[in-house]
């Protein structure tokens, strides 16, 4: 996420996110780490259980689409790098 969001904000709507989610298991239950302060952006993950592997690649599809929609809900933006260019003439 963009610096300046509240980690504790987007934690709390990655939660919900994995919650809904029909196919994620509540127990264990879902957790959201805040892993790094990358070089644009705040690096979150969500670590989730499921029972139905043959089906894993279409929930983490689901939950990336959903999570996406959540986060534009609320008006989180997401970041891009961006690079500053100087041309100077000689």
């Amino acid at each position: 996420m963009a610096y300046g969001t509240a980690p504790e904000k987007v934690s709390e709507i990655l939660l919900g996110v994995a919650r809904a989610h029909k196919q994620v298991l509540l127990e264990p239950a879902p957790t959201v780490l805040l892993l790094a302060f990358g070089e644009s952006a705040l690096q979150f993950e969500v670590r989730v259980w499921t029972d139905q592997f043959d089906t894993w690649l279409r929930t983490q599809s689901e939950l990336t689409m959903a999570v996406h929609d959540a986060l534009r809900d609320a008006r989180i933006e997401m970041p891009f790098p961006q690079r500053e260019v100087w041309l100077r003439s000689s």
